[in-house]
Order: C-alpha cells, then sequence, then structure tokens
C-alpha cells in the first residue's frame, strides 16, 4: 500500500484530530477581535458622542454599536468554546478506545500539536517508534470512524 493511499485513507481521522486545534484558533481570533473592541471602546469613553455628528465622525451611537459587537463576539466565543469542548470529548473518547500508546501519541501530536521529535523525547523512545505508534494509531482511529458511521 503505497503512502499516498495511507494518507487518503487516514484523512478523515487526520481532519477530525486536526479540527480541534482549528477550532482552538478561531476562538483565540475572537478574543483578539473582542479585545480590539473593548479597547476602542474605552478609547471613546472620554469623548462626547451624544452631539450631532459632523461629516466624517463617528456616529452618535458609536459606543453602544462598540457593545453590541462586544455582546455579540462574546456570545460566539461562548459557542465555539462549548463546540470545541464537545468535539474533544468526542475526540478523547475515540482516542481511550484504541490503544494505549497509540492514543498517547495521537494525543500528544493532534491536540497538544506537538512534533514527533518532542513526543520522542516526553516517552523516551525512538522517532522511528513514534511514527509508527502514529500511524497505528491513525489507522485504528479510522477503524473506529468508520464503524460509527456504518
Amino acid at each position: 500500500m503505497s503512502a499516498k493511499y495511507k494518507h487518503n485513507r487516514f484523512g478523515k481521522a487526520i481532519n477530525e484530530l486536526s479540527s480541534y486545534n482549528v477550532a482552538k484558533r478561531k476562538i483565540v481570533e475572537l478574543q483578539n477581535q473582542r479585545k480590539e473592541l473593548i479597547e476602542e471602546l474605552s478609547s471613546i469613553k472620554a469623548i462626547d458622542y451624544s452631539k450631532i455628528v459632523v461629516q466624517g465622525g463617528k456616529s452618535v451611537n458609536y459606543a453602544e454599536d462598540l457593545h453590541q459587537a462586544i455582546e455579540k463576539v462574546t456570545k460566539r466565543i461562548v459557542q465555539e468554546i462549548t463546540k470545541n469542548e464537545e468535539k474533544l470529548a468526542s475526540i478523547n473518547e475515540r482516542l481511550d478506545r484504541i490503544g494505549l500508546f497509540e492514543g498517547q501519541v495521537l494525543h500528544y501530536y493532534f491536540i497538544e500539536m506537538k512534533n514527533i521529535e518532542q513526543i520522542s523525547r516526553l516517552m523516551s523512545w525512538s522517532d522511528i517508534t513514534i511514527k509508527r505508534y502514529k500511524q497505528s494509531g491513525l489507522q485504528q482511529y479510522t477503524n473506529i470512524m468508520e464503524e460509527e458511521n456504518g
């Protein structure tokens, strides 16, 4: 079996395992967006926007608009965190069903974003052994996904 075929076979497992960190990055981006909105709101508090706006100025309701934007982003953050926690619970449930070492390697690699060398040092094994456990873990994870999907 060629490496390309193996990769395609494990593609769904890799996508699912990687999706946790993709979602984590999205949450960080939303948190940064919220922080910027809060900073913008803080910077305008000293300015009186209740007067009529001259052309090119901020709207009368600018502070209110910022409050609403902050509230909207905060709700999205909470939703994304909840979805990501559910995703992680699902991933961990599947990882618990595969071999102990395979599960550990996949957890370190996909959830904690450690590379092969870092995992080798953590587990005191060779890079080749880590790669074998990773491949074996992906095979087992893929099998579990296929069983669940009928």
